[in-house]
C-alpha cells in the first residue's frame, strides 16, 4: 500500500511539471522595443472659481429683496403699509434698509391711526406693530379703561445725530429703526401724555411704568423720562444694536 501512495505522488508532481506556463503577453513596437503600455488617463477635477464680485452683489440683493418681501407680508396682514423709496439725504450715513410707510395699526384689540410721516425700516414697524397692538392695547383698556385709537409720536426717520446734537454718533431715527411716542388718543375721547411718572395721576402712572417694562422685551432701547433731559416728554423706542449682541438692553 506504501509503495502504492508513493507512485500517485510521483505521478502527479510529473503532472504538474509538464503543464505549459501561460505568460503574460508581449507586445513590442515597431523598432523592436517593448510597448509598455500607457497609463490610464486621470481624472481632470473641475475647478470651481470664486464668485465674481459682480455675482456675490446680485446675489445680496436678492436675498434683500426676499427679506422685504416676507417682512411686508408680514405687516400687511396686522397693518395698513406700503413699500416706500428709501429717503434722500446730503449725509451720506443715513438711509433705510427696506423702507415702509406705516399708516395704521389693525390689531385684534382695534385700530390704531399713526402719524402720516412714519417711514420706518421693515423690520421695526413689524416690531412696533406687534407691541402697540398686543401690548399696548389691553394694557390701556386695562389702566385707563379705553383702547387706543391713535399714536402721537415724531417721525420715525430723521437724518439727525443722538439727542440732536450738532456732533456724534448718528442716532437710529437716522435708520429709521426707531420712534418717540409722546402720547396716546383715547377712543373715549381723552387722551395720554408721556412726563415723569410722580405727576400723572395712579392709574396713567402704572400704565407708563407697564409700557416701559413691556418695551424692553421689544426693543433694545428704552428711554423716557427720568433717563436724561431729551427724555422728559416722550418714550424713544429704538432697535439698534448697542453691545456686541442684539440681546443687550437699554431700559432707562
Amino acid at each position: 500500500m506504501r509503495d502504492k501512495l508513493i507512485r500517485v505522488g510521483l505521478f502527479a508532481s510529473l503532472f504538474l511539471i509538464m503543464q505549459p506556463v501561460l505568460l503574460p503577453e508581449i507586445t513590442y513596437g515597431q523598432t523592436g522595443e517593448i510597448a509598455v503600455p500607457a497609463p490610464a488617463p486621470r481624472a481632470v477635477q473641475n475647478r470651481v472659481s470664486a464668485p465674481r464680485k459682480m455675482d456675490v452683489e446680485a446675489e445680496s440683493n436678492e436675498v434683500e429683496g426676499e427679506a422685504k418681501e416676507i417682512c411686508l407680508a408680514a405687516l400687511g396682514s396686522i397693518a395698513t403699509v406700503s413699500s416706500t423709496e428709501a429717503p434722500v439725504t446730503d449725509d451720506a450715513g443715513c438711509g433705510v434698509e427696506n423702507p415702509v410707510s406705516l399708516t395704521a395699526v389693525n390689531g385684534q384689540s382695534g385700530g390704531i391711526r399713526m402719524p402720516g410721516d412714519m417711514l420706518n425700516k421693515c423690520s421695526f414697524a413689524l416690531q412696533l406693530t406687534h407691541w402697540l397692538s398686543d401690548v399696548v392695547n389691553p394694557l390701556a383698556k386695562q389702566h385707563l379703561g379705553s383702547a387706543i385709537v391713535a399714536v402721537r409720536s415724531g417721525p420715525g426717520f430723521v437724518c439727525r445725530r443722538r439727542n440732536n446734537q450738532p456732533t456724534g454718533k448718528l442716532s437710529e431715527h437716522a435708520f429709521g429703526n426707531a420712534i418717540d411716542i409722546v402720547g396716546f388718543k383715547l377712543e373715549n375721547g381723552g387722551s395720554f401724555n408721556v412726563k415723569q411718572a410722580d405727576s400723572l395721576p395712579p392709574s396713567e402712572a402704572l400704565f407708563l411704568n407697564a409700557l416701559r417694562k413691556t418695551a424692553c422685551g421689544y426693543f433694545t432701547t428704552v428711554l423716557g423720562p427720568g433717563s436724561n433731559p431729551a427724555h422728559a416728554t416722550h418714550l424713544h423706542l429704538d432697535m439698534g444694536i448697542h453691545g456686541k449682541t442684539n440681546n443687550y438692553r437699554i431700559c432707562e
